[in-house]
């Protein structure tokens, strides 16, 4: 997998170094927004969350559309489930600047209950 992160650049100071090989990868799969048909790839690691968009052979790891950071720290988060869709579930999480909540709709149910 080829991954641009030059958005890191211009990320928080405690991204800029970024190495995705320093952490415990637990799961990794596809998710699309509600409101964008882009199918995003999502990797959940111990202590955070990944999402990157493909453009066509390189994944990029930016924030696009009403996403802040691609890069979420699980322990100022909370994935709630959808009660109306079953393969979806909410996002929110929040960093002393601002926070965020996205609707994610994973490819099955069995995903979305990792």
């Amino acid at each position: 997998m080829k991954l641009d992160k030059t958005y890191l650049k211009e990320a928080p100071i405690e991204f800029r170094n970024f190495n995705l090989t320093d952490y415990k990868l637990i799961f990794d799969g596809y998710v699309t927004m509600k409101k964008c048909p882009n199918i995003l790839r999502i990797l959940l690691f111990e202590k955070m969350i990944v999402i990157l968009h493909k453009h066509e052979d390189k994944y990029f790891m930016k924030p696009f559309d009403n996403m802040k950071l691609p890069i979420v720290k699980l322990y100022r988060t909370i994935i709630r489930s959808n009660a109306i869709d079953n393969k979806s579930f909410f996002l929110i999480s929040q960093t002393d600047r601002d926070s965020q909540m996205l609707e994610l709709i994973a490819m099955n149910e069995a995903e979305c209950q990792l």
